[in-house]
């Protein structure tokens, strides 16, 4: 293959507000990439969500962005992924926000591998969720996409499996 048709590896940002330093992509969607990153000062592992460029002067998608960082700290509960810090990089204007990194899978990738689940699984794992979205609720926060892609899966203590609700954007 040549250098002009090999696939394109996604480039990573540089040191994010001066703390966060992307390791690899994770993701990307439409409004923005996820990253693992390293707190540069303290040695922790984040999840590392930035705006993408073109969408930094986009008003809407900003507050999209604030309303997750919000979420995350307003809802503050155990199956809803803890948002740690956000902002924007003063050198280069990059919306970012930090978030716990989980490890593990999204529900729908579990769906797809081992579907249907039995009642006793989907109440294992459900019942978390829906403790996790009361708790959004009663702070006033709707999640307003609430589907298998954003319930995650991760992997806890001694490897059980504990469900947290992502993506409040």
């Amino acid at each position: 293959m040549s250098a002009s048709t090999a696939p394109s590896t996604p480039r990573l940002p540089g040191i994010v507000a001066g703390r966060y330093q992307p390791v690899r992509e994770l993701g990307r969607g439409g409004m923005g990439a996820v990253y693992e990153a390293v707190h540069t000062w303290t040695g922790r592992r984040v999840a590392l969500k930035t705006l993408l460029p073109h969408l930094a002067g986009d008003a809407a998608a900003v507050e999209r962005f604030r309303r997750e960082a919000r979420a995350g700290v307003q809802g503050a509960h155990p199956h809803i992924v803890e948002v740690l810090d956000m902002g924007v990089d003063p050198d280069d204007g990059t919306t970012y926000l930090a978030q716990e990194l989980l490890l593990g899978e999204d529900l729908a990738a579990l769906l797809a591998r081992e579907a249907p689940l039995t009642l006793q699984r989907a109440y294992e794992l459900l019942i978390p969720v829906m403790a996790a979205l009361d708790a959004a609720h009663r702070a006033g926060v709707v999640h307003r996409d609430v589907k298998p892609g954003n319930v995650f899966l991760a992997r806890g203590a001694g490897g059980a499996v504990v469900p947290k609700v992502i993506d409040f954007g």
